[in-house]
């Protein structure tokens, strides 16, 4: 990339045109500790990464047709390699946090650490585990909300599976990102979904636009504001005519316009 910057600009362009929506490039980063990249001759520094990442970001950021970025980098960080300190873990959280504070996306972040973890610089499991944790509340969790903000659409989303009262889905696509449908709905079929919340690895969604006529309690409860008691409300003042006489059936008019978006009648 570096060498040829004009060359990779126009193959990101290029995958990003005609690959599927949502689909992934995978950095190897490995570590953003110097010390550690030099010790193992890796590939790529931080530096260099976080420059990759700006340019994906600048190319194929933008949405597609199905709702999801095009073609967004993932991060594979691999922690126990020789030379390895507590201070490795440091380097991480900052180059972490700088794709943050850049307003960047990463579409994945994975975090792996060698079978056998002995470090003579400080470093022990304990430290793989905090960063992993660290990483997942801190960084996960705004990445999504960032790439999906609350009101999303997410298109030709496959329901496939069922947990209790839960229902998953995903779009088809590499490593596709989860959804979880809060209530029961028929699997083996295509949804649109809106997003109404944010887990550290995959978010929540429903059906959209959701039928309030004939949605389930659960499936109402989902919606943003609305809660058990709002939704027993809707159910009993249903059937709507029409959305505004759906909004009006609402205590709150700062409520009906937040998820008016989200229904049909």
């Amino acid at each position: 990339m570096f060498d040829h910057p004009v060359e990779s600009e126009r193959i990101v362009r290029l995958v990003a045109e005609y690959c599927t929506d949502g689909n992934i490039a995978a950095f190897g980063l490995e570590t953003a500790d110097p010390a550690v990249h030099d010790k193992n001759n890796l590939n790529v520094t931080g530096d260099e990464c976080l420059e990759a990442i700006r340019m994906f970001n600048r190319l194929a950021g933008d949405r597609g047709a199905s709702g999801m970025p095009k073609f967004l980098p993932g991060i594979n960080f691999i922690c126990g390699l020789p030379g390895e300190s507590l201070q490795t873990y440091e380097h991480n959280r900052r180059f972490l946090q700088q794709v943050l504070d850049e307003g960047l996306l990463v579409r994945r972040i994975n975090i792996r650490k060698l079978l056998e973890q002995r470090v003579a610089g400080g470093a022990d499991e304990s430290a793989f585990f905090k960063f992993k944790d660290w990483t997942r509340h801190n960084v996960d969790h705004p990445l999504l909300q960032r790439m999906l903000p609350l009101g999303s659409i997410v298109r030709n989303v496959w329901v496939e599976s069922k947990d209790g009262h839960l229902t998953y889905a995903r779009q088809i696509g590499t490593y596709p990102l989860l959804i979880g449908i809060p209530y029961d709905t028929p699997v083996d079929r295509f949804v649109d979904v809106a997003i109404v919340g944010h887990g550290q690895r995959s978010v929540t969604g429903v059906e959209y636009p959701l039928d309030v006529n004939r949605a389930s309690l659960r499936a109402l409860e989902a919606l943003p504001a609305v809660g058990a008691k709002r939704a027993m409300r809707i159910i009993r003042a249903r059937p709507f005519a029409n959305v505004d006489a759906f909004r009006r059936s609402l205590d709150d008019p700062a409520i009906a316009s937040t998820i008016e978006r989200f229904v049909k009648v």
